[in-house]
């Protein structure tokens, strides 16, 4: 192939992309706009709040002396609206677990204003543009430049303002997503898994999944925890872990 039709065929596939990502983008806003509702807050515990926007959720769990974040959700306004209403102030975050990097779950970083980031050590590619989110995306990137970021392994064990959280990989969803433990009782998801009808379920779109046999894994590994009373979902909720776990 000549130097020019490869320069030509590279410039229909970046327009291509770009086309469709326009339209996916335009879908989904539309769809999810369509069919958001305020129901912005929700206490599942007496120490964990579910803040919603339209395109994920995200938790804050109470620590000694402030929250703990678990994801930080998309919409920014929703966001800064729905800390207002909870009397949440930038620095009553003292950290952010996120289960992995996707748009819909970093989208409020800037508004909660973390301490510290932690994520999975695994998910560093992402991060950083070397490994591709979507092949049939080519452009799209989960880089993601934040300079207070630590990196996190399977069964690593943290104690933040007095809450006790064990990390525990998930992967499949994304090839770093990463749940968290908190004091032995609550697990955190994000979209590593979902729940239909409180009923743990593996997620029902195969193509936003980079590796869907691995998720099944991970699926199964959840199901062999033991101790834990709730698991918490980014996008399809939470239910007590024994009815979930029921098959």
């Amino acid at each position: 192939m000549s130097k020019i039709k490869k320069i030509l065929l590279r410039t229909l596939i970046f327009f291509s992309s770009l086309l469709l990502l326009a339209i996916i983008n335009i879908v989904v806003i539309y769809f999810l706009y369509k069919h958001y509702y305020e129901q912005t807050i929700i206490l599942p515990a007496d120490d964990v709040v579910q803040v919603n926007d339209y395109a994920s959720g995200f938790y804050l769990v109470k620590c000694r002396d402030g929250y703990i974040a678990v994801d930080a959700g998309f919409d920014k306004e929703i966001i800064k609206k729905a800390l207002a209403e909870l009397g949440v102030n930038p620095g009553m975050v003292k950290a952010l677990l996120l289960t992995h990097s996707d748009f819909d779950h970093i989208g409020g970083i800037k508004v909660l204003k973390p301490d510290k980031i932690y994520i999975s050590r695994t998910e560093e590619k992402l991060l950083s543009a070397l490994k591709q989110r979507f092949v049939f995306l080519p452009f799209y990137s989960n880089r993601l430049d934040e300079k207070k970021m630590c990196l996190l392994n399977d069964n690593d064990s943290l104690e933040i303002s007095g809450r006790k959280i064990k990390c525990i990989s998930l992967p499949g969803h994304t090839s770093g997503s990463m749940g968290y433990i908190i004091d032995g009782k609550y697990l955190f998801t994000g979209d590593a898994v979902r729940l239909k009808n409180g009923r743990l379920s593996a997620p029902y779109k195969k193509a936003l999944s980079m590796d869907y046999r691995n998720l099944l894994v991970s699926l199964e590994k959840i199901r062999l925890l033991k101790g834990i009373t709730h698991i918490f979902t980014a996008n399809t909720g939470f239910s007590d872990f024994n009815y979930a776990i029921r098959k």
